[in-house]
């Protein structure tokens, strides 16, 4: 549940910052590489202080979906990138994103308040 609300974080907020840094003319592949290289160097951070054992997984599956998360993040950053040419999408992107994450956190706690009303009929039967 805090994964899908700080995705929506940072996400919206990384797309307005990269647009912003647009119109101010900057170029944007600099913009996006200090980002990635800040959340690797966060990452690392974190893995340095609490080790593997404090992120509960295994090492080489964990490093194998941090690969490829950094491939799809580029992946996604080309896509994003000639959407902006074609579009302008930036506040669109955000807008989706949110209504996304809203539809989702209403699916999961309907889903969850049924499983509960069902575990209580379970239990008054």
């Amino acid at each position: 549940m805090h994964y899908v609300l700080l995705y929506v974080l940072f996400m919206v907020t990384f797309t307005q910052l990269l647009r912003y840094s647009q119109r101010r003319g900057a170029t944007v592949l600099p913009v996006c590489a200090v980002n990635y290289v800040v959340a690797a160097i966060l990452s690392t951070g974190a893995l340095a202080v609490f080790g593997w054992r404090g992120l509960l997984v295994d090492q080489w599956p964990a490093a194998a979906l941090g690969a490829v998360n950094g491939v799809l993040y580029v992946v996604t950053l080309v896509v994003l990138l000639a959407s902006y040419r074609l579009v302008a999408v930036g506040m669109e992107v955000a807008h989706h994103v949110a209504d996304d994450a809203r539809r989702f956190l209403l699916w999961l706690v309907r889903g969850v308040t049924a499983v509960l009303h069902a575990e209580q009929d379970a239990a008054v039967d």
